[in-house]
């Protein structure tokens, strides 16, 4: 999963920087958002810093889709079983 994002990064014109390279970002969030965070970060034992990144690396990677795409084909391969269940 990383090492595709981090072979995007190093293989992409449009960071001719050292893909090791640290680089600082800074977002704001509101406080919900932020709540929601240190939770999900916490049930996953990591800190908001890699539970971020690791959103991020997902996002380019395509390991992680938007919700509504997620449903939808959750939805569309529960229709699909339903139907071979019947035969």
């Amino acid at each position: 999963m990383y090492a595709n994002a981090l072979q995007y990064v190093y293989d992409s014109k449009e960071a001719p920087y050292d893909y090791m390279a640290s680089k600082q970002v800074s977002i704001r969030f509101s406080e919900e958002e932020y709540g929601e965070m240190v939770k999900e970060a916490s049930r996953l034992k990591i800190t908001v810093s890699a539970y971020l990144r690791s959103c991020v690396l997902m996002r380019i990677t395509g390991d992680l889709v938007e919700r509504e795409v997620a449903e939808a084909e959750f939805s569309r391969r529960n229709i699909a079983l339903k139907k071979f269940e019947t035969f």
